[in-house]
């Protein structure tokens, strides 16, 4: 059977197509081909999926050149085409998906005439393969046991700025009589990867300058995104659970029945009576304007976040209270005040409280997060106006692009002649754990608690996971982050890296979306790494604040 590539879908949005009067896209579906030449195409396909979210749209590309998309709504709603793009005699070259706010869907694919051949000289079969934009270390030739000879690559395609992660895999029966130690992988100066498949009993005398790719007999770790211990397939495989789970749970009847038992509302008004116990007093807003009354970037950073905090709170209490009088009668249980009855009594998050603060995976996880986040800011409160927390837990801020704004302020005023706009971030990964620091840095910040995803730091570089090794995060050690002016500035540049560095997104949630994009952080490759960053980024190594 074929494998299959699943391309992910971009959601845009056009202006013009926000207006609601406008009038509204046909609803019936288009084909075209545009004819390039010497067998290059474009296909375009346009299908009206209105019906559908983008994350229930799927859109898969086999081997064979079939172009399949699927879509699936709950409970029974199916959306299903099939098109034969040439068959084996193509390949793909670009696949761009893009879903419009109409719930429009568009699938551009450039094929061209696959780009391989088969000769035979001096009884010596040489397979020839066009590998434009791969370099020899992307590139994997091996031959398994039952003589299946499988060329991979994998690379990153920058030329639009976006960082595409493209791969290619082909693979070739070996005749019985060829002897896989005899075989010969070399690619030239114009990317053309050669593999001869001698008789046994012949040589190759390779000559000019090549580089050769060898030839493994044995599988290596695999990438992000292939083979069943990578990183892709367990979130796939996690994702899928949830959501099953998630369907069983809200299946569930909602009506009291007989029983011993607890009731729901009985439940949910003992939750709300301790809960109320527990939740933070507010804060004293002259008392925090006193204490901030400094108008410092940091401060001024502090008093926004507890003004949120501040609203989630009152939101809490607010909910928490109402339910016990709509539980008690005394109230009318509104539409808001059902759906918080309901989803705390199935551990989540209610919809008024999510759209006010940060998601969890769970109501307690919530909570959780809720007094580790006051304990931090009534902690900086408690401290002198001139004093600084000595570490910093990004996780418990609803603005770390906002922190990381405000501590590249205060490094600029510090800096006679720098400019905020010439000002970078800069970052070193410590050994150190939160418990060690004795005082704050003397510029910048520490900061504490972040995740890596896809690896490990070991002795303050980056470290692979083993194959078999199904934990995928890592918490990081303590990271000191400052800012430096950039290089073009004329200012005077910090040491530069003496090793490859990656530069490792950072995001508040695991969902890697622009949403919840925080900054990049460097991240130090291994000494004698030869692949250098492009490795790393292949396995999608990523930092998270929060990984719930």
């Amino acid at each position: 059977m074929a494998s299959s590539t699943i391309i992910p879908i971009v959601y845009t949005q056009n202006s013009l197509e926000k207006n609601r009067l406008g009038s509204p896209i046909s609803p019936s579906n288009r084909y075209t081909v545009h004819d390039h030449g010497q067998g290059y195409r474009t296909y375009s396909y346009e299908f009206d999926l209105i019906d559908y979210e983008p994350e229930q749209i799927t859109v898969l590309l086999d081997d064979n050149g079939t172009l399949r998309i699927r879509a699936h709504r709950p409970p029974c709603r199916e959306f299903r085409r099939e098109y034969n793009l040439g068959g084996p005699n193509v390949e793909t070259t670009l696949v761009r998906n893009t879903i419009d706010t109409h719930g429009r869907l568009r699938v551009d694919i450039d094929v061209r005439p696959r780009r391989y051949d088969l000769q035979t000289i001096n009884y010596n079969n040489i397979l020839t393969f066009d590998l434009q934009g791969y370099r020899p270390e992307n590139v994997t030739v091996r031959i398994n046991r039952n003589g299946l000879l499988k060329i991979s690559g994998q690379h990153i395609d920058n030329t639009l700025g976006n960082n595409i992660n493209r791969e290619y895999f082909r693979q070739y029966q070996l005749p019985s009589n060829i002897d896989p130690d005899k075989v010969r992988a070399r690619m030239d100066q114009n990317q053309i990867l050669t593999i001869e498949l001698p008789q046994p009993l012949s040589t190759v005398n390779p000559t000019g300058r090549e580089y050769w790719v060898p030839v493994y007999e044995r599988n290596y770790p695999p990438y992000y995104g292939t083979g069943p211990y990578c990183c892709c397939n367990i979130i796939y495989q996690e994702d899928t659970t949830k959501k099953v789970l998630d369907t069983i749970l809200s299946i569930q009847p909602k009506e009291a029945r007989g029983g011993a038992g607890e009731t729901r509302e009985a439940v949910i008004y003992r939750l709300a009576t301790e809960t109320l116990e527990k939740l933070p007093p507010d804060y004293i807003a002259h008392e925090v304007k006193e204490r901030l009354a400094k108008l410092e970037p940091m401060n001024i950073f502090l008093r926004q976040e507890i003004d949120r905090f501040q609203r989630v709170l009152n939101a809490v209490r607010r909910t928490l209270i109402d339910l016990k009088l709509a539980i008690d009668g005394t109230i009318v249980m509104n539409e808001e005040l059902r759906d918080a009855l309901d989803r705390m009594y199935d551990a989540k998050i209610p919809t008024v409280w999510l759209k006010l603060s940060w998601e969890s995976s769970t109501l307690g996880a919530w909570f959780t997060d809720l007094y580790a986040r006051n304990e931090q800011y009534r902690s900086w409160l408690k401290l002198d106006k001139d004093t600084r927390p000595i570490a910093f837990w990004m996780t418990g801020f609803f603005n770390p692009q906002g922190f990381l704004t405000a501590m590249r302020q205060e490094v600029t005023r510090a800096n006679q002649g720098w400019s905020l706009d010439n000002v970078v971030l800069t970052n070193k990964v410590t050994r150190m754990d939160r418990e060690a620091l004795k005082e704050p840095p003397r510029e910048g910040l520490y900061v504490y608690g972040l995740y890596i995803e896809g690896a490990k730091i070991k002795n303050g570089v980056l470290d692979e996971l083993k194959a078999n090794e199904k934990v995928l995060t890592h918490l990081m050690p303590v990271i000191h982050i400052s800012a430096e002016a950039d290089f073009g500035t004329g200012a005077a540049p910090s040491k530069q890296d003496r090793r490859p560095v990656y530069y490792a997104p950072v995001y508040k949630k695991p969902r890697r979306t622009d949403r919840n994009f925080v900054c990049t952080l460097k991240l130090e490759c291994p000494p004698g790494d030869k692949a250098g960053p492009d490795v790393w980024t292949l396995r999608g190594v990523a930092l998270l604040c929060d990984t719930k």
